[in-house]
């Protein structure tokens, strides 16, 4: 079985970039990409994951933002921020 892995990124080129990583990590999958927070959102409603690549900064809210609505849902899935973010 497969670790089913989201990449929430607003660069399309560090999206494709991250795709192509996880997918050669044996074991990983990505099941789908999102370019903004409400994509994200819509996705995760219609598809389990079990991990997110979540970039920090995205169009419509912030990856932290993006965490606290997941787990007001009660979802419970895996994130790792991957960001270029300088600023803490």
């Amino acid at each position: 079985m497969s670790i089913r892995a989201l990449v929430v990124e607003d660069d399309p080129m560090l999206a494709a970039a991250h795709r192509e990583l996880v997918g050669r990590v044996p074991g990983f999958e990505v099941v789908g990409v999102a370019h903004s927070g409400g994509e994200a959102l819509r996705f995760l409603a219609a598809r389990p994951v079990d991990l997110i690549l979540l970039d920090i900064y995205l169009p419509d809210m912030t990856g932290l933002d993006l965490c606290r609505t997941l787990r007001a849902r009660g979802r419970t899935t895996d994130v790792i921020a991957v960001t270029s973010a300088r600023d803490l």
